[in-house]
């Protein structure tokens, strides 16, 4: 127990590194997206547990991880597929993990010095916001399918979605999926800002605390 509470920012990065790269190896189909949707529920328990170390509302995460338990698997448990369903499903999973990120900023601001356990949650903030983007997208796109424009006539799924955030985040553009109506466009250009800011403020919050320490 003690070993799994010292590596939990290292178990969670790891989780998020496998969300990202398994997919990339395997045909899109229905083993994809049951693997997704199980490396997403690891992620999920180990946030939880995140929750629990480092926040005092226990019940109201414990309360919240089941409701978003639920909506990851919500489309293997109901027999229908609805636009507003799925919509709200990816808005409760974007929340939570929103919740997490919160936590994790606040750990990195309270701890007092640069160690490991700050370089993981560093990096896994970053991750998180990626995906947290990607299913803010797919949420909007359940919602409405003509707020983007894709140059292919394939239909568009979550991982389409992250990959898009993350590009987005890097300001890459490379303008395979581009957002057409005013939300999609405004909430995509924040994930640009929210992304270039991100590192230069991490970077000084962690370079600021390396230099504060005391040198022995």
């Amino acid at each position: 127990m003690h070993l799994f509470f010292k590596n939990r920012f290292l178990l969670l990065l790891t989780l998020l590194v496998l969300f990202l790269l398994l997919p990339a190896f395997f045909h899109e189909g229905l083993f994809v997206y049951i693997l997704i949707s199980i490396i997403l529920t690891l992620i999920l328990i180990q946030s939880m547990y995140i929750a629990q170390v480092h926040d005092n509302r226990i019940q109201l995460s414990l309360i919240a991880g089941l409701l978003v338990l639920f909506s990851i698997w919500m489309d293997f448990i109901l027999p229908f597929n609805q636009s507003i369903v799925n919509t709200i499903s990816y808005l409760m999973i974007f929340a939570f993990f929103i919740y997490i990120v919160i936590i994790l900023l606040r750990f990195l601001v309270r701890n007092k010095e640069v160690n490991l356990d700050t370089i993981y949650a560093s990096i896994s903030i970053y991750l998180l916001i990626g995906i947290l983007g990607g299913f803010l997208f797919t949420a909007m796109y359940a919602f409405n399918p003509e707020a983007f424009s894709f140059t292919s006539l394939e239909e568009k799924k979550l991982l389409d979605f992250i990959y898009y955030s993350f590009v987005t985040m890097c300001t890459i553009g490379y303008g395979d999926i581009i957002p057409v109506t005013r939300e999609t466009q405004t909430i995509s250009f924040f994930m640009g800002i929210i992304g270039q800011l991100y590192l230069a403020i991490i970077v000084a919050i962690l370079v600021g605390k390396y230099i504060s320490k005391p040198q022995k």
